[in-house]
């Protein structure tokens, strides 16, 4: 039997809105989704290469910016069997400061965030990323890393034929993180999948709750 797995996506949906996520997992009724924007897996791709030859170093674009080194130990998704289920992330990249290891995320944007943004929509991704390696025998450091890069102007071109440049604007974001809280959030989320009942309370602040109920 297929050992069933909850991302830091589902966890995020679970906090946000514990019916949605009842009928996601017990109903395969997801909410609706457009067209996945590709580029910032593609910019993930690159930033993952361009940071691929500074092991326990840092890649130009990040110096200045981050405390400690990229780790040389190995990363990428990390999945951990809890409570009959799993827990699974793939994290970008992650930083050796002392002894410690803290998760980095790489997210484009068209601009750079307002103050808070990262708590607001990425604390459980960070949160589980952190627990992921501490399950793997690392010691988390207090604070993950979100780099956000929005684009800021094009450089021109050499030839007419030629690739285009476009040069970014990098600002980074320590994020408190714990790993306890991730565990924690994991297996609430279990209790309400495993449940036959959906979850009560007011769900009227989720407005794919509001629209399914006035239909």
């Amino acid at each position: 039997m297929k050992v069933p797995t909850l991302s830091a996506t589902q966890l995020s949906l679970f906090r946000e809105c514990p019916l949605c996520f009842w009928m996601a997992v017990r109903q395969q009724a997801a909410r609706p989704r457009g067209a996945f924007p590709s580029l910032p897996r593609g910019m993930d791709t690159v930033l993952r290469g361009a940071c691929a030859g500074y092991r326990a170093a840092l890649p130009p674009f990040l110096q200045d910016r981050l405390p400690g080194a990229l780790t040389s130990l190995p990363i990428g998704t990390i999945t951990v069997p809890f409570l009959g289920w799993k827990m699974s992330g793939r994290l970008d990249e992650a930083l050796m400061i002392d002894a410690q290891i803290a998760p980095v995320d790489f997210k484009t944007r068209a601009s750079l965030p307002p103050v808070g943004y990262g708590a607001q929509y990425y604390q459980v991704q960070m949160d589980v990323y952190a627990a992921l390696l501490t399950s793997q025998g690392y010691v988390a450091a207090p604070d993950a890393y979100l780099v956000y890069l929005a684009p800021r102007a094009l450089c021109d071109a050499v030839a007419p034929s030629s690739d285009v440049s476009v040069s970014f604007a990098v600002h980074v974001e320590a994020l408190p993180v714990s790993p306890q809280r991730a565990w924690t959030l994991f297996e609430a989320a279990v209790a309400c999948a495993e449940s036959g009942v959906p979850p009560e309370g007011n769900h009227a602040a989720c407005e794919y709750c509001a629209f399914r109920s006035s239909r």
